[in-house]
Protein backbone atom coordinates (compact mmCIF):
# COMPACT_ATOMS: atom_id res chain seq x y z
CA UNK A 1 0.00 0.00 0.00
CA UNK A 2 1.43 3.24 -0.91
CA UNK A 3 -0.56 6.69 0.51
CA UNK A 4 -0.57 9.29 -2.36
CA UNK A 5 -2.62 11.89 -0.52
CA UNK A 6 -4.81 12.77 3.20
CA UNK A 7 -7.11 15.64 3.37
CA UNK A 8 -8.51 16.30 6.70
CA UNK A 9 -11.31 19.22 7.25
CA UNK A 10 -12.60 19.70 10.59
CA UNK A 11 -11.20 16.62 12.13
CA UNK A 12 -9.76 16.10 15.62
CA UNK A 13 -6.72 18.44 15.98
CA UNK A 14 -7.16 20.34 12.33
CA UNK A 15 -10.30 22.75 12.43
CA UNK A 16 -9.18 23.81 9.14
CA UNK A 17 -8.61 22.19 6.12
CA UNK A 18 -5.15 20.36 5.67
CA UNK A 19 -3.90 18.60 3.10
CA UNK A 20 -1.07 16.30 3.17
CA UNK A 21 0.59 15.05 -0.06
CA UNK A 22 2.67 11.83 0.70
CA UNK A 23 3.10 11.22 -2.78
CA UNK A 24 4.76 14.40 -4.21
CA UNK A 25 6.43 14.36 -0.56
CA UNK A 26 8.22 11.15 -1.34
CA UNK A 27 8.71 12.01 -4.84
CA UNK A 28 11.75 14.37 -3.44
CA UNK A 29 12.95 12.68 -0.47
CA UNK A 30 12.90 9.29 0.32
CA UNK A 31 11.95 9.56 3.97
CA UNK A 32 9.28 10.79 5.23
CA UNK A 33 9.13 12.00 8.68
CA UNK A 34 6.51 13.44 10.66
CA UNK A 35 7.49 15.02 14.12
CA UNK A 36 6.64 17.99 16.76
CA UNK A 37 5.51 18.71 19.63
CA UNK A 38 2.97 17.37 21.95
CA UNK A 39 -0.41 18.59 20.75
CA UNK A 40 1.18 19.40 17.39
CA UNK A 41 -0.96 16.44 15.56
CA UNK A 42 0.80 13.99 14.94
CA UNK A 43 -1.63 11.26 16.26
CA UNK A 44 -4.43 13.14 14.25
CA UNK A 45 -2.60 12.22 10.87
CA UNK A 46 -2.58 8.54 11.88
CA UNK A 47 -6.44 8.58 13.24
CA UNK A 48 -7.10 10.32 9.96
CA UNK A 49 -5.79 7.04 7.47
CA UNK A 50 -7.72 4.33 10.14
CA UNK A 51 -10.74 6.26 9.85
CA UNK A 52 -10.49 6.07 6.49
CA UNK A 53 -9.16 2.64 5.84
CA UNK A 54 -11.54 1.15 8.80
CA UNK A 55 -14.29 4.00 9.83
CA UNK A 56 -12.60 4.24 13.11
CA UNK A 57 -9.91 3.94 15.61
CA UNK A 58 -9.69 1.85 18.27
CA UNK A 59 -8.57 4.53 21.14
CA UNK A 60 -11.00 6.83 19.79
CA UNK A 61 -14.36 4.68 18.66
CA UNK A 62 -16.70 6.28 21.33
CA UNK A 63 -16.02 9.57 20.84
CA UNK A 64 -16.77 12.26 17.68
CA UNK A 65 -14.16 12.90 14.93
CA UNK A 66 -15.35 16.51 14.85
CA UNK A 67 -13.07 19.09 16.36
CA UNK A 68 -13.59 20.08 19.30
CA UNK A 69 -13.16 23.92 17.58
CA UNK A 70 -16.03 23.86 15.62
CA UNK A 71 -18.40 21.31 16.72
CA UNK A 72 -20.88 22.82 14.91
CA UNK A 73 -19.14 22.21 11.95
CA UNK A 74 -18.95 18.52 9.97
CA UNK A 75 -15.80 16.63 9.84
CA UNK A 76 -14.66 15.06 6.57
CA UNK A 77 -11.44 13.17 5.16
CA UNK A 78 -10.36 12.25 2.12
CA UNK A 79 -7.38 9.76 1.41
CA UNK A 80 -6.50 8.12 -1.54
CA UNK A 81 -3.65 5.58 -2.35
CA UNK A 82 -2.36 2.82 -4.24
CA UNK A 83 -2.33 -1.30 -3.99
CA UNK A 84 -0.92 -3.39 -6.83
CA UNK A 85 -0.18 -0.05 -9.14
CA UNK A 86 -4.35 0.48 -8.71
CA UNK A 87 -5.62 4.01 -7.18
CA UNK A 88 -8.15 3.83 -5.06
CA UNK A 89 -9.77 6.78 -3.29
CA UNK A 90 -12.39 6.66 0.27
CA UNK A 91 -14.54 9.78 1.32
CA UNK A 92 -15.78 10.02 4.95
CA UNK A 93 -17.80 12.77 6.46
CA UNK A 94 -19.72 12.97 10.04
CA UNK A 95 -22.64 15.73 11.45
CA UNK A 96 -23.96 15.68 14.33
CA UNK A 97 -27.85 16.03 13.95
CA UNK A 98 -30.44 15.67 16.51
CA UNK A 99 -27.69 15.00 18.90
CA UNK A 100 -26.60 11.48 17.01
CA UNK A 101 -23.61 11.21 15.23
CA UNK A 102 -24.60 10.89 11.26
CA UNK A 103 -21.44 9.05 9.57
CA UNK A 104 -21.38 9.07 5.70
CA UNK A 105 -18.41 7.18 3.50
CA UNK A 106 -17.68 6.20 -0.19
CA UNK A 107 -15.25 4.65 -1.82
CA UNK A 108 -13.84 5.03 -5.63
CA UNK A 109 -11.67 3.75 -8.06
CA UNK A 110 -9.90 5.52 -10.38
CA UNK A 111 -10.51 3.97 -13.92
CA UNK A 112 -7.86 5.76 -16.75
CA UNK A 113 -9.49 9.10 -16.41
CA UNK A 114 -11.99 9.93 -13.93
CA UNK A 115 -13.42 8.29 -10.26
CA UNK A 116 -15.55 5.61 -10.52
CA UNK A 117 -17.48 3.41 -7.27
CA UNK A 118 -15.90 0.05 -5.89
CA UNK A 119 -17.25 -2.21 -3.29
CA UNK A 120 -14.54 -1.98 -1.09
CA UNK A 121 -14.84 -5.45 0.17
CA UNK A 122 -13.00 -6.34 -3.36
CA UNK A 123 -9.72 -4.74 -1.30
CA UNK A 124 -9.88 -7.51 1.44
CA UNK A 125 -9.03 -9.90 -1.82
CA UNK A 126 -6.15 -7.48 -2.45
CA UNK A 127 -4.74 -6.62 1.00
CA UNK A 128 -5.67 -8.87 3.76
CA UNK A 129 -4.80 -6.54 6.23
CA UNK A 130 -7.95 -4.74 5.36
CA UNK A 131 -9.90 -6.62 6.78
CA UNK A 132 -8.31 -6.76 10.38
CA UNK A 133 -8.18 -3.77 12.09
CA UNK A 134 -5.69 -5.02 14.66
CA UNK A 135 -3.14 -6.87 13.22
CA UNK A 136 -3.18 -3.26 10.64
CA UNK A 137 -2.39 -1.32 13.75
CA UNK A 138 0.21 -4.20 14.65
CA UNK A 139 1.99 -4.47 11.48
CA UNK A 140 1.38 -0.88 9.93
CA UNK A 141 -0.06 1.88 12.51
CA UNK A 142 1.80 0.48 15.33
CA UNK A 143 0.77 2.88 18.44
CA UNK A 144 3.21 4.82 20.39
CA UNK A 145 5.23 2.42 22.96
CA UNK A 146 3.87 -0.77 21.51
CA UNK A 147 6.45 -1.24 18.53
CA UNK A 148 9.12 -2.49 21.40
CA UNK A 149 6.11 -4.22 22.80
CA UNK A 150 5.77 -6.38 19.58
CA UNK A 151 9.30 -6.95 18.26
CA UNK A 152 10.09 -8.46 22.54
CA UNK A 153 6.71 -10.57 22.24
CA UNK A 154 6.66 -14.50 22.69
CA UNK A 155 7.98 -15.84 19.62
CA UNK A 156 5.29 -17.77 18.76
CA UNK A 157 3.27 -14.41 18.52
CA UNK A 158 4.93 -13.04 16.67
CA UNK A 159 5.44 -15.92 14.14
CA UNK A 160 1.62 -15.68 13.80
CA UNK A 161 1.53 -12.07 13.00
CA UNK A 162 3.85 -12.38 10.97
CA UNK A 163 2.53 -15.72 9.10
CA UNK A 164 -0.59 -13.27 8.53
CA UNK A 165 1.70 -10.46 7.09
CA UNK A 166 3.50 -12.51 4.90
CA UNK A 167 3.28 -15.03 2.04
CA UNK A 168 4.02 -18.21 3.98
CA UNK A 169 1.03 -19.86 4.68
CA UNK A 170 1.89 -22.45 1.79
CA UNK A 171 4.66 -23.20 3.78
CA UNK A 172 2.85 -23.88 6.95
CA UNK A 173 0.27 -25.98 4.97
CA UNK A 174 2.68 -28.13 3.32
CA UNK A 175 4.60 -28.62 7.00
CA UNK A 176 1.54 -29.64 8.18
CA UNK A 177 0.81 -32.38 5.38
CA UNK A 178 4.34 -33.53 6.07
CA UNK A 179 3.60 -34.15 9.49
CA UNK A 180 0.26 -36.07 8.23
CA UNK A 181 2.22 -38.20 5.80
CA UNK A 182 4.88 -39.19 8.99
CA UNK A 183 2.14 -39.92 11.51
CA UNK A 184 0.47 -42.10 8.04
CA UNK A 185 3.86 -43.89 7.95
CA UNK A 186 4.34 -44.80 11.53
CA UNK A 187 0.78 -46.25 11.37
CA UNK A 188 1.21 -48.35 7.97
CA UNK A 189 5.19 -49.63 10.01
CA UNK A 190 3.17 -50.37 13.11
CA UNK A 191 0.67 -52.66 10.92
CA UNK A 192 3.51 -54.61 9.55
CA UNK A 193 4.85 -55.07 12.35
CA UNK A 194 2.01 -56.92 13.98
CA UNK A 195 1.21 -58.53 10.68
CA UNK A 196 5.20 -60.22 10.63
CA UNK A 197 4.55 -61.29 14.39
CA UNK A 198 1.17 -62.95 13.64
CA UNK A 199 2.64 -64.60 10.75
CA UNK A 200 5.63 -65.93 12.90
CA UNK A 201 2.99 -66.80 15.46
CA UNK A 202 1.11 -69.19 13.32
CA UNK A 203 2.28 -72.49 13.75
CA UNK A 204 2.76 -73.34 9.83
CA UNK A 205 5.12 -70.91 9.50
CA UNK A 206 7.23 -72.44 12.53
CA UNK A 207 9.25 -73.99 10.02
CA UNK A 208 12.30 -71.17 9.39
CA UNK A 209 12.03 -72.51 5.72
CA UNK A 210 8.79 -71.56 5.17
CA UNK A 211 8.61 -68.20 6.86
CA UNK A 212 11.72 -66.77 5.45
CA UNK A 213 10.60 -65.63 2.28
CA UNK A 214 7.61 -63.42 4.14
CA UNK A 215 9.73 -62.85 6.55
CA UNK A 216 12.18 -61.40 4.14
CA UNK A 217 9.68 -59.27 1.85
CA UNK A 218 8.26 -57.85 4.80
CA UNK A 219 11.81 -56.77 6.39
CA UNK A 220 12.22 -54.91 2.98
CA UNK A 221 8.53 -53.16 2.92
CA UNK A 222 9.66 -52.28 6.34
CA UNK A 223 12.75 -50.63 5.20
CA UNK A 224 11.14 -48.97 2.46
CA UNK A 225 8.75 -47.58 4.38
CA UNK A 226 11.79 -46.35 7.00
CA UNK A 227 13.42 -44.85 4.29
CA UNK A 228 10.56 -42.96 3.37
CA UNK A 229 9.76 -41.88 6.87
CA UNK A 230 13.45 -40.56 7.38
CA UNK A 231 12.89 -38.28 3.41
CA UNK A 232 9.86 -36.98 5.33
CA UNK A 233 10.97 -36.36 8.74
CA UNK A 234 14.49 -34.56 7.03
CA UNK A 235 11.70 -32.37 4.81
CA UNK A 236 9.65 -31.37 8.08
CA UNK A 237 13.50 -30.34 9.26
CA UNK A 238 14.25 -28.34 6.67
CA UNK A 239 10.73 -26.67 7.00
CA UNK A 240 11.33 -25.91 10.22
CA UNK A 241 14.53 -24.49 10.12
CA UNK A 242 12.89 -22.20 7.28
CA UNK A 243 10.25 -21.35 10.14
CA UNK A 244 12.95 -20.23 12.61
CA UNK A 245 14.79 -17.94 9.79
CA UNK A 246 11.50 -15.90 10.54
CA UNK A 247 13.49 -14.76 13.60
CA UNK A 248 15.93 -13.18 11.33
CA UNK A 249 13.14 -11.04 10.76
CA UNK A 250 12.39 -10.09 13.95
CA UNK A 251 16.15 -9.36 14.78
CA UNK A 252 16.09 -7.01 11.29
CA UNK A 253 13.20 -5.32 12.52
CA UNK A 254 15.05 -4.69 16.00
CA UNK A 255 17.52 -2.85 14.00
CA UNK A 256 15.83 -0.94 11.67
CA UNK A 257 14.24 0.46 15.02
CA UNK A 258 17.57 1.08 16.10
CA UNK A 259 18.30 3.09 13.27
CA UNK A 260 15.43 4.93 12.63
CA UNK A 261 15.57 5.95 16.42
CA UNK A 262 19.01 7.25 15.50
CA UNK A 263 17.51 9.14 12.17
CA UNK A 264 14.92 10.77 15.26
CA UNK A 265 18.26 11.40 17.83
CA UNK A 266 20.09 13.03 14.14
CA UNK A 267 17.22 14.89 13.27
CA UNK A 268 16.75 16.29 16.94
CA UNK A 269 20.20 17.05 17.27
CA UNK A 270 19.96 18.97 13.63
CA UNK A 271 17.00 21.19 14.57
CA UNK A 272 19.16 21.90 17.68
CA UNK A 273 22.28 22.93 15.35
CA UNK A 274 19.71 25.01 13.29
CA UNK A 275 18.29 26.47 16.78
CA UNK A 276 21.52 27.62 17.90
CA UNK A 277 22.63 28.36 14.28
CA UNK A 278 19.76 31.09 14.15
CA UNK A 279 20.68 31.93 17.76
CA UNK A 280 24.10 32.81 16.43
CA UNK A 281 22.85 34.66 13.36
CA UNK A 282 20.55 37.23 15.83
CA UNK A 283 23.90 37.50 17.86
CA UNK A 284 26.19 38.44 14.67
CA UNK A 285 23.26 40.76 12.97
CA UNK A 286 23.24 42.53 17.14
CA UNK A 287 26.94 43.21 17.25
CA UNK A 288 27.23 44.40 13.68
CA UNK A 289 24.51 46.85 14.75
CA UNK A 290 26.36 47.86 17.49
CA UNK A 291 29.77 48.16 15.49
CA UNK A 292 27.58 50.50 13.03
CA UNK A 293 26.44 52.50 16.19
CA UNK A 294 30.25 52.61 17.52
CA UNK A 295 31.67 53.48 14.00
CA UNK A 296 28.74 56.26 13.43
CA UNK A 297 29.43 57.44 17.42
CA UNK A 298 33.20 57.74 16.98
CA UNK A 299 32.37 59.61 14.10
CA UNK A 300 29.97 62.31 15.91
CA UNK A 301 32.69 62.10 18.72
CA UNK A 302 35.30 62.98 16.22
CA UNK A 303 33.13 65.56 14.70
CA UNK A 304 32.23 67.42 18.48
CA UNK A 305 35.99 67.30 19.03
CA UNK A 306 36.48 69.35 15.57
CA UNK A 307 33.96 71.59 16.79
CA UNK A 308 34.91 71.96 20.44
CA UNK A 309 38.83 72.72 18.85
CA UNK A 310 36.92 75.49 16.36
CA UNK A 311 34.97 76.75 19.29
CA UNK A 312 38.02 77.35 21.67
CA UNK A 313 39.70 78.92 18.65
CA UNK A 314 36.74 81.36 18.19
CA UNK A 315 36.85 82.21 21.78
CA UNK A 316 40.35 82.59 21.66
CA UNK A 317 39.93 85.09 18.78
CA UNK A 318 36.77 87.13 20.03
CA UNK A 319 38.82 87.55 23.20
CA UNK A 320 41.63 88.83 21.27
CA UNK A 321 39.59 90.77 18.94
CA UNK A 322 37.80 92.76 22.25
CA UNK A 323 40.94 93.43 23.77
CA UNK A 324 41.94 95.30 20.39
CA UNK A 325 38.49 97.13 20.39
CA UNK A 326 39.83 98.15 24.39
CA UNK A 327 42.76 99.65 23.51
CA UNK A 328 41.56 101.32 20.82
CA UNK A 329 38.63 103.26 22.34
CA UNK A 330 41.23 104.37 24.94
CA UNK A 331 42.14 108.10 24.43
Amino acid sequence: MKLNKLILTNFIAYPERVEIPFRELLETHRLLLIYGPTGAGKSTIMEGILYALFGYDQRRNLRSPISEYSPDQPASLVLEFEIGGQKYRVERSWHAHKGRLKREHRWYQWNKETWEPFDQRQLTRLFPLMSDFDLFRQVVLIPQGEYARFLKSEPRKRYETLVKLLPVGWAEHFVDILRQKVAELDAKRHQKVIKLQSLLDKEDLHDPVDAKPIVSALKKEIQSLLKKQNVLRETVHKKEKEREKLDEIYIQLQRIEEVFRTLINALEAFRKVEQRAEEIEAIRREIQRIEEFRALFQELFQKSETLKDRIHTNEQELKRLKDKLRKVKKP
